[in-house]
Order: structure tokens, then sequence, then C-alpha cells
């Protein structure tokens, strides 16, 4: 995420990183945080996405939060 200051406006935008189905993320709340998983599917109208989690040599899908995602390497607090 960054912030974007427009010169003709007096507001800050805020630019989140966009995650696709696919993409390796990394969770950052709850059991699992620190955990690295694969995005399977986007939830549409929602804020979650399903992930796939290897849980006790098994993989499976579970859905979280896109708060409790983040893009190896990406730096940012949490805002909300």
């Amino acid at each position: 995420m960054r912030a974007e200051f427009p010169e003709e406006e007096n507001e800050i935008r805020i630019i989140e990183p966009e995650i696709n189905e696919g993409d390796e993320v990394v969770l950052t709340e709850g059991p699992m945080a620190g955990m690295k998983t694969i995005v399977t599917r986007l939830m549409s109208g929602q804020d979650r996405v399903r992930v796939l989690l290897e849980w006790l040599g098994e993989e499976r899908e579970a859905e979280v939060s896109l708060d409790s995602l983040r893009i190896p390497g990406e730096i940012r607090g949490k805002m909300r």
C-alpha cells in the first residue's frame, strides 16, 4: 500500500495492493500467523478470499479476511 498525494486535491488516497487467485500471501492474524499460503479463490462482493492451507499433512481450503493477508515483502501497518 502506498499513499498518493494529488497536487490538485486536498485528500490522500490509499492504494491497496491487488491480490489475485494464485498469489502467494502470508497470514498476519490468528493461530497460523506467519504461514505462507496461496490464494485459491476471491469471494465476490466480500473482503474475503479462500486460501490453501496445509493442516495435519493434508491440504485444505479456508476462508480468511483480506485484512489478515499481506504479500511477501510488503511492508504495511494495520489501517483499520
